[in-house]
């Protein structure tokens, strides 16, 4: 599932376990049907603006996929 809901929840349980979150379809922006629309690149982008102090985000590919790495 690529919706922004399942994105933030999936990063937010992540970021409890780990300090690399490697998330493809980056780009994506959600389906038609979502609760919430603006799907995965939505998501990534409130994380980042919720969380500076702890990620650094870094785009690969055109920025479809992206890795949030925790700051040292």
């Amino acid at each position: 599932i690529h919706s922004y809901s399942h994105t933030i929840e999936e990063i937010t349980l992540a970021a409890e376990l780990t300090n690399n979150i490697l998330l493809d379809d980056a780009l994506f922006e959600g389906n038609k049907d979502d609760g919430i629309p603006g799907g995965v690149k939505k998501a990534i982008e409130e994380w980042m603006i919720k969380n500076p102090e702890r990620w650094i985000q870094y785009d690969f590919w055109n920025k479809s996929i992206v890795l949030l790495q925790e700051r040292k």
